[in-house]
């Protein structure tokens, strides 16, 4: 009865170790309804819970879709990216929002993996989970940073805090620029379009 409530979590016995702020099922609730919808959870105890939302919408014309295609920003699609966090659900969101930006990219489940796999292949943009298993986003920037091409590489924060520090601790960590989650296109498109420029300036220091 207070799931959608702030800072609420489900705790579940066999377990400790429950990350977050408890603060995702209040955001959606407060969306939902500021669009009209509504959201309510069906569970099943020892099978699992579903959530389900409602939200009242009706078709754009079509004039009004080609007018938003037409002023959406470019962003190069030939970007080498690398989007890391470790929930697979997140990692899904983030490729597809990449894909209908026309860019494909590859993918690191936690800050260890983040950095084999950019002495690898290398990559212009990083998109950096800041809470991981493992080794995290912070400690996985200042290893980056001292590889060969890590002064290069644009490194976005990826994060669901939101509090006045937390944007100082990812820049001083190394990292460019600092999304919350959870992210739009928008906002993904608006922060490649910045990397381009950060490229270039850095390619020619």
């Amino acid at each position: 009865d207070r799931i959608f409530e702030a800072f609420e979590q489900v705790q579940d016995e066999k377990r400790v170790d429950v990350k977050g702020t408890g603060l995702g099922l209040s955001i959606s609730n407060q969306l939902i309804t500021a669009m009209g919808g509504r959201i309510w959870v069906e569970s099943t105890l020892g099978e699992g819970a579903s959530f389900i939302f409602e939200v009242p919408f009706t078709m754009a014309t079509m004039a009004a879709k080609t007018t938003c295609l037409e002023i959406a920003p470019k962003v190069a699609a030939n970007f080498r990216i690398l989007v890391v966090d470790d929930n697979p659900v997140n990692r899904t969101v983030m490729l597809g929002m990449l894909r209908k930006l026309g860019i494909a990219a590859q993918t690191a489940n936690d800050g260890l993996q983040a950095i084999t796999s950019f002495e690898k292949d290398g990559f212009d943009v990083i998109f950096m989970d800041c809470q991981m298993p493992n080794m995290n986003g912070y400690d996985a920037t200042r290893a980056i940073r001292k590889l060969s091409g890590g002064d290069q590489v644009v490194i976005v924060a990826l994060t669901a805090n939101a509090l006045a520090g937390d944007r100082l601790r990812c820049l001083e960590a190394g990292m460019d620029e600092y999304l919350t989650k959870p992210v739009n296109r928008a906002a993904v498109s608006g922060v490649l379009l910045q990397s381009q420029s950060k490229l270039a300036d850095r390619a020619v220091a």
